[in-house]
């Protein structure tokens, strides 16, 4: 078995990062009760802002958002996610309250 290099572990976790900012840009989606291009782009906008807003800050190049399609593919699969999956704020605040 190969080891892992230490810029694709970095790459998987900012993509876990996109994914997990984007479920929360739909749950605001749900809760403003939006179609599904506002659930599409409230995931893209706080999925892809924060990485987005981090490279450019750090100034080492364009950010990877732009440079690799699969930044974008996550963020919508959040969407999608968050969409399909009816999972309201409230319903999330009580579970994480029980554990």
């Amino acid at each position: 078995m190969e080891p892992i290099h230490v810029s694709e572990l970095f790459r998987v976790l900012d993509l876990v990062g996109v994914f997990a900012n984007a479920i929360l840009g739909g749950l605001v989606a749900r809760e403003l009760r939006l179609d599904p291009i506002g659930f599409a782009t409230l995931a893209v906008l706080s999925g892809l802002g924060g990485g987005m807003l981090r490279d450019v800050l750090l100034g080492q190049g364009p950010p990877a958002a732009l440079l690799d399609y699969a930044y974008l593919v996550t963020a919508l699969a959040g969407a999608a996610l968050s969409y399909l999956l009816n999972v309201s704020g409230s319903r999330l605040a009580a579970n994480l309250a029980c554990h």
